[in-house]
């Protein structure tokens, strides 16, 4: 019976632990971890690394993935990069969801409010 517990209590917290991303506990998190962010509500992008550092950027019309990712550790490196938005937060339909490689340039249009995950492996 004991065996049989424990087995089922880490089953139970490997599903807790293994859900996808979400954008609003992402998005969230980031605002949390960037309390003095200046930049306007409707012009911010979310960066996240793995929930472990993040930073919030001013979006601009040629805002591109690359130069999100060239700004992190992982410049120079192959990523997995997730792209959350809102209204379209059911798990695995985002819209941006792969591995970038160092000399790829995604044409991805990031819009106010995305948050860019990066660095995220699989769940």
């Amino acid at each position: 019976m004991k065996v049989f517990l424990t087995l089922l209590l880490t089953l139970l917290a490997s599903a807790v632990l293994a859900q996808p991303p979400s954008y609003d506990y992402t998005r969230k998190t980031v605002i949390e971890q960037n309390p003095k962010c200046q930049i306007p509500e409707t012009e911010r992008v979310f960066v996240s690394d793995r929930y472990q550092s993040s930073f919030i950027i001013r979006i601009k019309d040629d805002l591109t993935l690359r130069q999100i990712i060239d700004q992190t550790k992982y410049k120079d490196k192959e990523v997995p990069v997730v792209v959350l938005r809102s209204g379209l937060d059911t798990p695995f339909n985002y819209p941006f969801w792969r591995t970038v490689k160092p000399a790829e340039k995604p044409t991805f249009s990031l819009k106010p409010g995305d948050v860019v995950l990066l660095g995220v492996g699989s769940w």
